[in-house]
């Protein structure tokens, strides 16, 4: 009921139901992990991101299973969004080497990075980050990878167009003027036009 609550938007309830799994004895570790799981999320949704990374943090500490997992992509895309990019970076290559068995949120976490590379003006990284997820194993991660690398490349290719409007008219007749007057100069051309 607390992840239907929680798809829900009713986060209220879910809160509710996640503080009472944490609190029962008799709950497993997998349930309280997962409760632990959806408070950080909720405190996300409601914008109290100090209380989402203290809850993502302790949980980090305590589970090895895949809540820990995204709780620490959670974590680093907190960090992302408040510029912290190499707190951002520390913490997605610590999800590879603490995680590295629940791809998805690995993957997940090589492609924040790319987008942490982009946002601080290191397009070479962020390409290259992208390009090694080309043989990722799951498709979802291979294909958001593509996407977003065509996206780049794109705004690049951008960048690097004169736009039409930028070009003054008068500037194209007065450089064909000072061509024209260039090869009057040139004492190797022969001219038989002129006299």
């Amino acid at each position: 009921q607390m992840d239907c609550h929680f798809t829900l938007s009713a986060y209220d309830s879910a809160l509710n139901y996640a503080n009472l799994l944490s609190g029962e004895a008799g709950a497993s570790a997998s349930l309280r992990n997962r409760a632990g799981l959806v408070t950080g999320k909720i405190m996300v949704a409601r914008g109290r991101l100090e209380e989402a990374k203290d809850e993502f943090l302790a949980l980090i500490n305590d589970a090895q299973d895949e809540f820990g997992a995204e709780a620490k992509y959670r974590l680093a895309e907190i960090l992302f969004t408040e510029g912290a990019h190499r707190q951002c970076y520390e913490t997605i290559l610590s999800l590879n080497r603490d995680y590295s068995a629940y791809t998805e949120w690995v993957g997940k976490g090589f492609l924040l990075l790319a987008e942490s590379f982009a946002a601080t003006g290191e397009i070479f990284q962020a390409k290259a980050t992208l390009r090694s997820l080309e043989k990722f194993p799951l498709e979802s991660i291979r294909d958001e990878a593509l996407r977003r690398l065509a996206r780049i490349e794109m705004e690049e290719s951008r960048k690097t167009l004169i736009p039409a409007d930028s070009v003054r008219a008068s500037a194209v007749p007065r450089c064909a003027r000072r061509i024209a007057h260039s090869i009057d100069r040139c004492p190797f051309q022969r001219r038989p036009w002129r006299r």
